[in-house]
């Protein structure tokens, strides 16, 4: 067995940001379910197992000076990247250790306040699960946060002959992993084609490899292709992190906490003739979910909500994004589509739309009845989990972070000129990564260069091979993609620009 035990490493993963990492978040969900959260205008430690780029470490540490990150991966391309970026934006407070779980234990990293591992659990061996646990036994400190993600059980079990069929042929080849994963997928779907039955007895499971087919491989041989890759019900998962003293407090999924969302009142009654620790199992049978977000806890009882209220109402929210992605008036929920009470959602987003506010200010709105806490976690949940609104950052301390975020957006943007696949950046009045597309993240180079932005655009994607798309088709004529490109510069100049100004992105 290699350095890599079996997991794909000729292959970097994408570098991505997940909301779900974000301390804020972890604390709003778990003050939405009535735990106190550790106090993030307090020094605080964050260690990041499996951090890949490290994208979500760096977006946290500059804009928590007063704070100290680690980020574990044994990567060394994710690691390289993560400190060069570090080292260029002059981000002092985030250090990347090129390690095994096994070395954890032997690791200077110090007792923390947040551990988090996304993309890990379902991935590595059961010997570095154990790994995991005795570090978080050993290094988690009382009133302590950790969040696991983990593919779930039963939502991917018609997935896994899939998966395995795959694997078969991936197995039997030699070469780069890309390839081979190009080879697995071809075969799955002549396997398909010659009516294998899985196909046929599993509804979806012809859409979802058409659909997979069509990603990308680095995603497709990190999500599929290791050696290693378990299943979980969310009860496994809970025992074995009871060995560190955890107990599960809530979902990082904001709309996962709200039971009337995700189950019926019958079912819900149903759901009472269990234990409480045994009721999270059951709602993912029910909606048969595919994946999960956990916070589990060192000694954070769970109270009634009023005495963790004040946390919701004294935090501050901002707009991240236009309305656009709740313009149908209905939102996706595991039981399906609902339909939102626009004399709920309304009065809040207009007053978002005026600048940050606090949760007492939303609650509260001139000429409409006010949310009571039952209703005002839920409109906020929703909101946050479509990615619509974010927790706002404290007003002290805003020109600080904005000179980190500056340097570390402009870092990160260096690299999308060389090509890198750089689609976040950072902002100092939120805890959250803002999605930035290239092309838009180019128009902002040249906002700062004082050049012609559409030129300036298309010259930079046409040098690094890329092109606009447009209902999905990529555009390879010239004139149609400088259409393209100043058709969203109208977009940028009227809607996204000034919005990115207010969240200090753009200067």
């Amino acid at each position: 067995m290699n350095w890599s035990e079996g997991y794909v490493t000729d292959v970097g993963y994408t570098r991505g940001y997940y909301r779900e990492l974000s301390s804020a978040h972890q604390s709003f969900s778990l003050a939405a379910t009535g735990h106190e959260p550790p106090d993030l205008e307090k020094p605080f430690t964050k260690v990041e197992l499996g951090c890949g780029y490290g994208v979500s470490l760096l977006i946290e540490a500059a804009n928590y000076p007063h704070a100290q990150f680690f980020g574990v991966d044994f990567n060394p391309e994710h690691i390289a990247w993560a400190k060069r970026i570090a080292s260029d934006a002059g981000i002092d407070n985030v250090h990347f250790l090129e390690m095994s779980f096994a070395d954890l234990l032997g690791s200077p990293i110090p007792p923390a306040e947040f551990v988090v591992f996304h993309g890990v659990w379902s991935w590595v061996s059961d010997a570095n699960r154990e790994n995991i646990t005795q570090f978080l036994d050993r290094r988690l400190k009382s009133g302590g946060v950790v969040m696991v993600s983990f593919n779930t059980l039963p939502g991917w079990s018609a997935l896994q002959g899939l998966r395995e069929l795959m694997m078969r042929r991936y197995r039997s080849l030699a070469g780069p992993s890309q390839a081979r994963i190009l080879q697995a997928l071809k075969f799955a779907g002549d396997f398909k084609s010659v009516g294998a039955q899985i196909f046929a007895r599993s509804p979806g499971l012809a859409e979802h490899l058409e659909k997979i087919s069509a990603g990308d491989t680095r995603y497709l041989a990190h999500e599929y292709f290791n050696q290693d890759w378990g299943l979980f019900y969310h009860h496994q998962v809970a025992d074995r992190l009871a060995q560190a003293r955890l107990s599960f407090a809530s979902s990082c999924k904001l709309i996962d906490n709200i039971d009337r969302l995700n189950m019926p009142p019958s079912a819900l009654a149903l759901a009472e003739q269990v234990a409480p620790s045994e009721r999270e199992t059951l709602k993912d049978i029910y909606v048969n979910r595919m994946f999960r977000y956990d916070i589990f806890s060192r000694g954070l009882e769970k109270s009634k909500i009023v005495a963790t209220i004040d946390h919701v109402l004294n935090g501050r929210f901002v707009m991240i994004d236009d309305r656009s992605k709740i313009a149908s008036g209905e939102v996706p929920l595991p039981m399906g589509k609902s339909k939102l009470k626009s004399e709920m959602y309304d009065p809040v987003l207009r007053r978002l739309e005026a600048g940050p506010a606090t949760g007492q200010e939303l609650a509260i709105q001139a000429g409409a009845k006010p949310l009571n806490h039952v209703d005002l976690i839920e409109v906020l949940s929703i909101l946050i989990d479509l990615g619509v609104i974010g927790i706002a950052l404290p007003p002290a301390g805003l020109e600080d972070r904005k000179l980190r975020t500056l340097r570390l957006n402009a870092a990160l943007q260096r690299r999308i000129m060389k090509g890198d696949d750089m689609a976040w950046l950072a902002s100092p009045m939120t805890s959250a990564g803002v999605i930035v597309p290239d092309f838009i993240q180019l128009f902002m180079a040249a906002h700062d260069q004082g050049v012609e932005p559409i030129s300036f655009a298309w010259q930079t994607l046409k040098a690094l091979g890329k092109r606009m798309t447009r209902d999905g088709k990529t555009l390879k004529d010239e004139a149609e993609n400088l259409a393209e490109l100043q058709a969203r510069f109208e977009i940028f100049k009227s809607d996204i620009g000034p919005r990115f100004t207010k969240l200090g992105i753009l200067n």
